[in-house]
């Protein structure tokens, strides 16, 4: 079930009373069930009975969205804060461009499908930094495997410099499959800001991935790509070689590539120890 918080634009005789009572409760809180019930009148010339809005109160509370405290209500912070953090992602993918339409939810793990490297990459760029700033996990080695190395050929400064400024890099483990000058050379800067990184190891995986305590994120993408991607990368010795157009229309080409986010600590150790075993 979703709920509806006026803003503008919105028409508040479409809200349901569940829909008001969060409204009027981002203004005024606590607020007594009478005093609640007369803003509703008062604001919105809300036509139900004192009766509906006791009901749909208590549903809200049986929710976890309004918290009781004594006789007085209010929204329960654990639901804002989960409201702000749905908003935050909300606005991430808008930023980034990233196509989240298609994003499916299960207990512990979430599926998300991008249209084309470029947003999947913006994607797992943020993924990235986020699970490395976490101040509770930021002892934890963070271990990676991937078919290619380019992030550095894309970074822009706010993203290198954030990467810069990471806490203890020495932590991170990274190995990657292609053996191509281009992976040497953006594994150089990698070195030089204290990452831990290796070329030409070829873990046997069919995916990409990101380990970080019991957090894995899964990257599938098609191997005709894989393929695509190759063919640039072949024979460049330095970037000045490197055909950026051709790999721009790569990334930019509409694909089918799927993304999965779930915590399974029993996972996470497995592959985190085919990462370090290479070390």
């Amino acid at each position: 079930m979703t709920y509806l918080i006026e803003s503008p634009g919105m028409d508040p005789k479409k809200m349901s009373v569940k829909d008001l009572i969060i409204t009027v409760m981002t203004t005024d809180w606590p607020l007594a069930q009478r005093k609640l019930f007369n803003l509703l009148k008062k604001r919105y010339g809300l036509g139900v009975s004192y009766q509906a809005v006791h009901k749909a109160l208590q549903e809200l509370v049986k929710k976890n969205i309004v918290a009781k405290n004594d006789k007085e209500y209010s929204l329960n912070l654990d639901w804002v804060k989960e409201l702000q953090e749905f908003t935050g992602k909300l606005e991430e993918s808008y930023i980034t461009k990233t196509p989240l339409a298609e994003r499916k939810w299960k207990e512990n793990m979430q599926t998300f499908v991008f249209d084309n490297l470029f947003n999947m990459d913006k994607f797992l760029i943020a993924q990235f930094t986020e699970l490395l700033t976490d101040e509770e996990r930021i002892d934890l080695p963070c271990y990676s495997h991937w078919e290619f190395s380019w992030w550095p050929l894309f970074f822009s400064r706010q993203e290198y410099r954030g990467l810069a400024a990471l806490k203890n890099p020495s932590r991170i483990y990274i190995s990657i499959r292609d053996s191509s000058d281009v992976a040497k050379l953006c594994a150089n800067m990698y070195t030089k800001l204290g990452v831990k990184i290796k070329v030409g190891m070829d873990l046997e995986n069919n995916f990409d991935y990101i380990i970080l305590g019991d957090s894995v994120i899964q990257m599938y993408w098609p191997e005709q790509l894989k393929k695509d991607v190759k063919k640039v990368f072949k024979g460049v010795k330095d970037l000045a070689q490197l055909d950026m157009h051709a790999l721009v229309q790569i990334f930019e080409r509409k694909e089918k590539i799927n993304v999965v986010v779930l915590k399974n600590l029993q996972i996470a150790r497995v592959f985190s120890k085919k990462v370090h075993a290479m070390f």
